[in-house]
């Protein structure tokens, strides 16, 4: 767009000199825009989409989640700048995609009862942990549309409330031993 007012006299040159009609339809919405809120424009065209610092902070945050999603790896974990730990369907990966998208490295690890939570994480006492918690019966909706979505039928461990409640148990304790602040 040609908010940059030298490349819109310009182009009115350019289409005068081409005899084409040339239509100026920022000029004004700019004008309006900077009448109603106060605010004065920054006339710089793409001003909001700058391959600036932050820009690749984010991006390296989110390779970074997606490569330590659902604790698919723990090595350099240290390298995170959080750790995200819940049983299933306690919202991990988005919270880990949301935070990467404004700059965090994020890593997560789901926690299951018969699972020991990888030695790595407790080598690096700096990270900050949260443990995401539901109650069950919210666990046991998610869960029993998960298995819908997966076209999948008849109760299984997964979506059980005995086995919810454990698991729950199970986060609890975890929370507990890497000093977790719990989100619920």
């Amino acid at each position: 767009t040609l908010v940059n007012p030298d490349f819109n006299i310009a182009g009115q040159h350019l289409a005068k000199k081409l005899q084409i009609p040339y239509i100026d339809y920022m000029s004004d919405l700019i004008g309006i825009i900077q009448q109603q809120t106060q605010c004065n424009p920054i006339l710089e065209s793409g001003a909001l989409r700058k391959l600036d610092e932050n820009y690749f902070k984010r991006i390296e945050a989110m390779e970074y989640a997606v490569k330590y999603d659902d604790g698919k790896h723990c090595t350099d974990i240290g390298e995170a700048d959080a750790l995200s730990v819940g049983v299933s369907r306690t919202s991990k990966t988005p919270l880990s995609m949301y935070l990467a998208n404004k700059g965090y490295k994020i890593a997560n690890i789901p926690l299951v009862p018969e699972v020991d939570i990888p030695d790595e994480v407790f080598k690096h006492k700096h990270l900050k942990v949260f443990g995401l918690t539901a109650s069950p019966d919210y666990i046991l909706n998610i869960r029993n549309e998960r298995v819908k979505i997966l076209g999948l039928s008849g109760p299984s461990n997964y979506n059980s409330m005995d086995r919810i409640r454990e698991e729950l148990i199970h986060a609890e304790e975890v929370f507990e031993k890497l000093n977790a602040t719990v989100i619920n």
